[in-house]
């Protein structure tokens, strides 16, 4: 018994001595770096040595928290020293070496990764001074990481913008393309999947060109495209267009198996997506499919993953996704097999765990075994509560550590702005002294010269100048109340010419009962509009739509609207069909009214349209069009269908008939007409036109998304495009998805 106490006495000493003999070793470099900086002629070394001791005395914190003041002493100290010798670039470069990592499984992490966002906001300011992008961009980019580890998701966007911002300026593509990627999970991590996908999009449409040949030239780039090709699956998955996540799943693996060597990061994307892509099969009613992905996934992660990457919290929700398809399958049995497989990789995820176990017992209940249900609802509901008890202790760390990094947030943001503002007002105040002496100097002999000859002057018209204001603001408020008057009645007027034109416009109800899925943006530049939209159901069964273009805008507009109307609900009236005739129609019946409205040239008003007929079944596309576009743009391409120079009205070639075209339609297809209002538009940072190519890209990027969503960021952009900037016409763009 004695040997035994001896020997565990002896064990504990050993630990002790050992912990302490560390914690000595650190202790005992401090001692030694400090006398080191008092002899050292290396400046520069100097600042490095300072630097690592603020380092050395963070490893003490866990036997003194007091020794946050040494380090932030010695940090300073280091920062103060670079500044000195001119040589702040060394003090920063050795924070951001330092903020590269993060051990995020220790108690501690939340802690250090607080501290070390409070080093890098000093290494962003000093590359801010230097105009050091390259390491500015690298500043920010680890800021988004430490924000990252802590949940902060809007800072991780915030720095991410910042970073993609410099990288912009610069030539390295696959960086560019990684900081693109990273604005994109950013939004992905907060939910905003439209924002998202924009980016992602945008990576995946820069890199469409990257294949086979390519992959073996640029693997980085290959990579990043397989890895934005997950990304676009995942994001359609969690939105649920479960065909589309499906689709870009299917690219993938396209993409992979044509590479010969496929690197174990490719494949791992597969994986990663597998479960996604079973689920979203599960989803659409695909059981055997479903089941397929799971066991090729299941068998790719035992075989082309090593144990070190594996991660069995991914293997635990593959089990559970499989569980469910074989559930929904009423092959109770086999879910069982699968939720009890899972639960062998959940031992530490409480989460998952709960939802293996709740899965489970329901599976028992349908499969009639009463007792082992009960008891694993029992095991279910403890382990649910022990998640619950986790959720809200990491919670409470997490808030408490983004709590302490607003403040630094807030806190850097304050000093920048402050910095900005003292040299402002410093070159502001110097300007104002200047003036104040030559403007003082120069007022003040002024005023001894002028000031006895205005005083007299003044004395004499004193009077005269009262009766004259008091004559003249009687005459002001006469006018003004004339004035108020007469605007309210041309407001009045206006208001009701706009019901009246809005009575002319194609219905909602008429839209929705051909069209279904569509949108309208239409704003007119004043109350009333040039341009309009106008359908009808034709005698041959077809139904018609067009998009038009009147001469002028505002009250000139809005009557020549008035009039191209009438002259179409003419044309169809008489019974005609075709839209080339219809044009034809409508620019004579035109003419012939405005050919006596008392100008030289006899009436050369009209518009620019484009006239779209659809049967019944939406397979085909009959048009004809005068000087407007119609586009289509299908599986991302677009077809932009030809238009007639020449106008709806009088023209050196009225007398050519307007060209008639038929089209094929598929379904997906997204057709969209418009009148050149928004290419028109004036606006951006150069106060240029937008143009009609950068309006054809944004379309083609948005055309996959819903209708709704296309004309909010249709009227997002032009607003930000605009910004204080007058809008100069009528905008009109239609889209209809086939």
């Amino acid at each position: 018994m004695k040997t035994l106490f001896t020997c565990f006495f002896l064990f504990l000493s050993i630990f002790s001595f050992s912990q302490l003999n560390g914690d000595s070793i650190i202790l005992f470099k401090i001692d030694s770096l400090k006398k080191s900086t008092y002899i050292s002629k290396d400046d520069t070394n100097k600042v490095k040595t300072l630097f690592r001791i603020a380092v050395l005395y963070e490893d003490l914190l866990h036997l003194n928290p007091q020794f946050n003041d040494s380090v932030d002493h010695y940090l300073s100290k280091s920062e103060a020293f670079s500044r000195k010798i001119n040589r702040q670039d060394v003090f920063a470069k050795r924070v951001l070496r330092y903020c590269i990592y993060i051990n995020l499984y220790s108690d501690k992490a939340n802690e250090d990764a607080v501290r070390k966002i409070k080093f890098c906001f000093r290494a962003v300011k000093i590359f801010s001074e230097l105009k050091d992008s390259v390491n500015l961009a690298d500043a920010y980019g680890r800021l988004s990481f430490l924000y990252s580890s802590i949940g902060d998701d809007l800072k991780v966007g915030h720095f991410s913008k910042k970073r993609l911002q410099i990288l912009k300026k610069g030539k390295d593509y696959n960086l560019i393309m990684e900081a693109i990627e990273s604005v994109g999970d950013s939004y992905y991590q907060i939910n905003k999947f439209d924002s998202a996908l924009v980016y992602y999009l945008d990576v995946f449409n820069k890199l469409k060109h990257i294949g086979p040949e390519e992959a073996k030239k640029q693997p980085n780039l290959f990579e990043r495209k397989v890895s934005i090709v997950n990304g676009i699956c995942e994001l359609y998955a969690e939105t649920g267009l479960n065909e589309k996540a499906i689709s870009f799943y299917q690219e993938n693996e396209r993409l992979i198996s044509s590479c010969s060597d496929s690197l174990e990061e490719q494949v791992y994307e597969l994986v990663h997506s597998g479960r996604v892509i079973g689920k979203a099969y599960r989803k659409l009613k695909n059981h055997s499919a479903a089941l397929n992905i799971f066991e090729k996934t299941q068998l790719r992660y035992i075989t082309s993953i090593d144990e070190y990457h594996r991660s069995w919290d991914e293997m635990a929700s593959l089990f559970l996704e499989y569980g469910l398809t074989y559930f929904e399958m009423n092959f109770y049995s086999n879910a069982i097999e699968k939720y009890i497989q899972g639960l062998k990789y959940a031992d530490n995820n409480y989460s998952e765990r709960s939802e293996l176990l709740k899965a489970l017992s329901e599976g028992y209940e349908r499969n009639g075994d009463v007792n082992s249900a009960l008891d694993i609802y029992k095991e279910y509901v403890n382990a649910n509560d022990s998640m619950i008890i986790i959720n809200n202790r990491e919670g409470n760390i997490k808030q408490a550590a983004l709590i302490s990094s607003e403040f630094d947030f807030k806190n850097q943001m304050e000093i920048e702005q402050l910095e900005n503002q003292k040299e402002r007002l410093v070159s502001e105040e110097k300007s104002k002294k200047q003036k104040v002496i030559i403007w003082f100097t120069i007022a003040g002999l002024l005023i001894i010269t002028v000031v006895s000859f205005f005083v007299f002057r003044n004395l004499l018209i004193t009077r005269k100048q009262k009766k004259l204001i008091e004559f003249q603001k009687s005459e002001v408020e006469c006018q003004k109340h004339i004035i108020e008057e007469k605007h309210l009645e041309i407001t009045d007027s206006i208001n009701y010419a706009e019901r009246i034109q809005r009575s002319f416009l194609a219905t909602k109800e008429q839209l929705d009962a051909n069209l279904k899925d569509y949108f309208v943006l239409f704003q007119p530049k004043d109350v009333v509009s040039g341009d309009f939209y106008w359908s009808h159901q034709i005698t041959n069964g077809n139904f018609i739509f067009v998009t038009a273009d009147s001469t002028g805008h505002g009250v000139p507009g809005a009557i020549m609207s008035l009039l191209n109307t009438s002259s179409l609900e003419k044309a169809v009236e008489l019974g005609i069909t075709e839209p080339g005739e219809i044009l034809n129609h409508t620019r004579q019946t035109i003419i012939e009214r405005l050919k006596k409205d008392g100008s030289a040239e006899g009436g050369k008003d009209g518009m620019d349209c484009s006239l779209i007929s659809f049967n019944k079944d939406k397979s085909k596309l009959v048009y004809a069009a005068a000087n407007n576009p119609v586009w289509i743009i299908r599986n991302d391409n677009m077809i932009e269908l030809s238009a007639d120079k020449i106008p709806v009205g009088k023209h050196d070639r009225d007398s050519v008939s307007f060209t008639q075209h038929e089209v094929d339609l598929q379904k997906g297809d997204m057709i969209y007409t418009l009148t050149d209002g928004f290419p028109d538009q004036f606006g951006g940072p150069k106060g240029k036109k937008f143009m009609y190519k950068k309006l054809k890209e944004i379309l083609v990027l948005i055309s996959s998304m819903p209708l709704d969503q296309q004309n909010d960021f249709l009227k997002n952009s032009l607003k930000e495009w605009m910004g204080n900037t007058e809008q100069v016409d009528d905008i009109t763009i239609i889209g209809i998805r086939v």
